[in-house]
């Protein structure tokens, strides 16, 4: 959704924001000595990094029944909130062709 908000990717200060979901998954490498750390228990807990650190804790330890009850509710909370937002960015960045929208287009677009 967010890709749909760039005009041009060789020319927009707004593609390094394309990187960011990267940023979970390397922290989940420096964790994984430590699966049942603090920082390795809420990372797999939040979505964002649940997708890559859950399965890893579940492989080298014993994770909790609820944890992972948890981290599945919030997955999924999470997906059907963020295929929302995708949609309204994707179709503010068609009615937007040709030009880049503003970052308070943006703001508002994933406001609703």
């Amino acid at each position: 959704g967010f890709s749909a908000t760039i005009d041009d990717p060789n020319h927009s200060s707004r593609s390094s924001f394309m990187l960011i979901p990267l940023l979970p998954i390397f922290l989940c490498f420096s964790v994984v000595d430590s699966p049942d750390g603090t920082l390795a228990q809420i990372m797999s807990i939040l979505p964002v990094s649940s997708f890559m650190m859950m399965p890893a804790r579940l492989a080298q330890t014993d994770v909790a029944w609820w944890q992972i009850g948890l981290s599945l509710a919030l997955l999924v909370v999470s997906l059907i909130w963020m295929r929302n937002v995708a949609a309204r960015l994707f179709a503010m960045g068609i009615q937007f062709y040709g030009k880049e929208p503003s970052w308070k287009d943006i703001w508002n677009a994933i406001r609703g």
